[in-house]
């Protein structure tokens, strides 16, 4: 990898960094994004729960594509439907064997990070919380209404230390597990 020696230009134009991670003034004068907040807990977790799937699982999706593609050619005689059938029943089974990554997770005073991406607590209205296996699931449901919620992944033991931060900041509000939620559970996907 190639390094640019720095300048003095090149320096100006930089922000400085504090030590806890947000920004502060830069020497142009121009004031950046200042976090003076400092993270509350950091953890490494799964970017989603993932369930062990055995071949088993494999044969049986397998034969719910090819018994929907038998009877969708007996009903209709379309083969473009029975393709498409085929190669959602292999992407589904494709996604199913991935493995989750870890990242990082982070909540402090003013908002979480999941991975590289920060998010504010003011742009959520709450959180529920979901028990899925050895880990708690904590769901942000956002104040927009078409916008995408957001979700951390922790092990137990650390629940009490995370929810005490987060009742400061969020009303907590129970919701039970949709239907697809439920689906997914039950297939364990």
């Amino acid at each position: 990898m190639c390094s640019v020696p720095e300048t003095s230009q090149t320096k100006s134009n930089k922000d400085i960094t504090n030590s806890q991670g947000g920004f502060v003034k830069n020497q142009t004068g121009l004031k950046s994004e200042v976090s003076e907040d400092p993270v509350n807990l950091a953890w490494v977790g799964p970017e989603f729960v993932s369930y062990e799937k055995n071949k088993l699982w494999f044969v049986y999706v397998t034969l719910v594509c090819f018994l929907l593609s038998v009877l969708i050619y007996i009903f209709f005689r379309d083969v473009i439907t029975i393709i498409v059938v085929l190669v959602l029943g292999s992407v589904f089974a494709l996604y199913g064997a991935r493995k989750p990554e870890d990242i990082h997770y982070a909540v402090t005073n003013t908002g979480f990070s999941i991975g590289a991406k920060n998010y504010l607590y003011s742009e959520f209205r709450m959180f529920n919380i979901l028990e899925e296996g050895e880990f708690i699931s904590v769901e942000f449901i956002p104040l927009k209404r078409f916008s995408v919620s957001a979700g951390i992944y922790f092990k137990k033991d650390m629940q009490d230390k995370i929810l005490s931060v987060l009742n400061n900041k969020l009303p907590y509000e129970h919701q039970a597990p949709n239907f697809i939620d439920n689906f997914a559970k039950r297939i364990k996907f």
